[in-house]
């Protein structure tokens, strides 16, 4: 009987790290949505914009972020959007490996960052 409670109590001690092990997770960090008026310094009308922030861990073996911002602006003047995609890797401490895709009208093609972020 007491080798069986040993036994218990050393894989349930242990069982965290198994779970830790596995090659697949995700954690919510954040998904937001937000509506904006915009004014210019004069406040004249500039329009108004709708935000998509969503940045989210996923485990694939190693954790990593995914970020995607989209911006999408309405005026009179016309309409016009921005979007970043980017991909985040811890690396060392508060240091990660980067990369960005950005889309939009604000650039004349698709813009692949690559880079290192420290985090504070």
């Amino acid at each position: 009987m007491k080798f069986k409670f040993f036994i218990f109590l050393f894989l349930f001690s242990f069982f965290p790290v198994f779970v830790l092990a596995q090659p697949l997770g995700f954690n919510k960090i954040t998904n937001d949505v937000s509506l904006y008026k915009n004014f210019l310094d004069e406040l004249d009308d500039a329009g108004q914009t709708l935000q998509i922030v969503s940045i989210n861990s996923f485990k694939l073996y190693f954790w990593f972020d995914l970020e995607i911002c989209l911006d999408y602006n309405w005026y009179d003047s016309g309409n016009d959007y921005y979007m970043e995609i980017g991909l985040v890797k811890p690396v060392y401490r508060h240091f990660k490996f980067n990369y960005q895709r950005i889309y939009g009208t604000f650039v004349n093609k698709q813009i692949n960052q690559v880079g290192i972020r420290f985090s504070f």
